[in-house]
């Protein structure tokens, strides 16, 4: 009686192992509501840091590869002015992600002017679709100088 006492619990403490297992997120997944990988459209939007004045804005895409790193592609006014960027991306807890990712700047002739390196604070939604990030941008020249910074916001909706 006592060994199918035992048996019983055994097997009904095997039960709720494996149905709490099944609920764990896959590896490398972070769980859906706070998965990063994959493709994302994106929309920012450069700021004047004191002022708060809207400078430009343009649209892209953003690939979150497992491991963490990312490419990203904009859409600037003449795209022969900037290169794909190549960057990481760490996740910091619940649906926050910190992101950098640089980019080779050009000049209207083809000559290089620098680069262009993006320290972002991504957030992603509840719905994991969806993210808002606050930027900062930094403008180097062609001796690796920096010559100016700015603020950036965006969006971003994951593609399916």
């Amino acid at each position: 009686m006592k060994n199918i006492f035992l048996k019983a619990i055994s097997s009904v403490a095997l039960t709720i192992v494996l149905i709490l297992a099944s609920q764990l997120p896959a590896s490398g997944q972070n769980g859906k509501g706070r998965r990063i990988e994959g493709t994302w459209r994106i929309r920012t939007t450069l700021h004047n840091c004191q002022t708060g004045v809207e400078l430009r804005s343009f649209s892209g895409l953003n690939t979150f590869l497992a491991g963490g790193s990312m490419i990203a592609t904009g859409a600037p006014s003449s795209p022969a002015l900037l290169s794909t960027g190549h960057g990481i991306w760490e996740y910091m807890g619940g649906r926050s992600f910190i992101n950098t990712v640089v980019f080779f700047r050009f000049n209207p002739d083809g000559t290089y002017a620098g680069t262009q390196k993006v320290t972002r604070h991504i957030e992603i939604a509840d719905t994991s679709d969806q993210f808002t990030t606050n930027d900062s941008v930094e403008f180097f020249d062609s001796n690796d100088n920096l010559i100016s910074t700015g603020c950036v916001t965006g969006t971003g909706q994951r593609i399916e």
